[in-house]
């Protein structure tokens, strides 16, 4: 079992968080990735708020990986409408 981890701060882009997260999600075959979690952190410094949102994605090895050819945009697309940084508003 691995661990990817992306993280990104919130003054950064989170549309390119999601496309980075993605993008590696489309890589694993649907068995394979066994636990996505999504975890936002803040904290005050200088009077000011930091905060970070980090994904953390547990899969099987690598083995199971596809290579980039064998991902359809279908995949790409499931994936993407059940992103946990998808936005719901719409």
């Amino acid at each position: 079992m691995r661990v990817k981890i992306f993280s990104e701060p919130w003054s950064g882009d989170p549309r390119g968080m999601e496309t980075i997260v993605n993008e590696f999600l489309a890589t694993l075959t649907t068995a394979s990735i066994k636990h996505v979690h999504t975890a936002v952190a803040a904290a005050a410094e200088s009077n000011q708020m930091r905060g970070e949102t980090v994904i953390t994605i547990w899969y099987d090895d690598l083995a199971e990986l596809k290579t980039v050819s064998e991902v359809s945009e279908a995949e790409i697309i499931e994936f993407s409408e059940h992103s946990p940084m998808a936005d719901r508003s719409a």
